[in-house]
């Protein structure tokens, strides 16, 4: 499975803030539109700026301690799975700031962060990591 290396807090902003575009300079390849790829967050440290403009970016104004939320989201781990269903240069999505928009749906958190160190660009899931997503709850019959 392919993977696309981001910094929080836009993992995060993909897994719970319904981030539905991801900005890139660059054009997905056309083999990729239509497929499931891994999210994976950077280690690297969420920069205040960051924090704010996604904070701002999700239209997010009750009382919740946001900071705090991406301080704690997971670094350096695959955190979901979804699938690119096209690549935009306009969009009226929030989060759109372009060129070059992959849009997303389908997003999947995984129920546990998968540690993995992370690369530029696309890159393959090592041998062994295949993220699976929390499995849905149904009601059974008793």
């Amino acid at each position: 499975m392919k993977a696309l290396t981001l910094w929080q807090p836009w993992a995060w902003a993909i897994c719970r803030a319904g981030k539905d575009i991801e900005n890139r300079s660059w054009h997905a390849p056309r083999w990729l539109i239509g497929q499931r790829f891994a999210i994976h967050a950077a280690k690297r440290r969420p920069d205040d700026a960051s924090v704010v403009a996604a904070w701002g970016m999700a239209g997010r104004p009750e009382a919740v301690d946001f900071a705090a939320e991406v301080e704690r989201a997971p670094r350096g781990a695959v955190v979901a799975t979804a699938v690119l269903t096209g690549v935009v240069t306009e969009s009226d999505s929030p989060w759109f700031v372009g060129p070059y928009g992959w849009v997303l749906e389908d997003v999947q958190e995984l129920p546990e962060a998968i540690p993995c160190r992370g690369r530029q660009g696309l890159w393959n899931l090592p041998p062994g990591i295949t993220p699976a997503p929390a499995p849905t709850s149904s009601a059974s019959p008793q």
